[in-house]
């Protein structure tokens, strides 16, 4: 599995010649956002669920975040 705690989490999509750390940040936010959204459906107190639909949210957004990258590698 690779390793996607990096000091320079930019530095290595745009490293990523094969997409093994693309697959392995997208793994991750997927993981991440299954276990929020059982927490979720578990029954939440109002602000944990507030806070937790955010927290959906900005799980969703990198992870767009992280496919668009793969699709537009940089050049430079």
């Amino acid at each position: 599995m690779t390793n996607i705690d990096v000091p320079d989490f930019d530095e290595a999509l745009h490293a990523d010649q094969d997409g093994s750390f693309h697959r392995a940040a997208q793994d991750h936010l997927a993981e991440a956002a299954a276990t929020l959204r059982a927490a979720i459906q578990g029954g939440l107190a109002p602000l944990d669920y507030e806070r937790a639909t955010k927290l959906e949210a900005a799980l969703q957004k990198a992870s767009e975040i992280v496919r668009f990258s793969a699709a537009f590698p940089r050049t430079n």
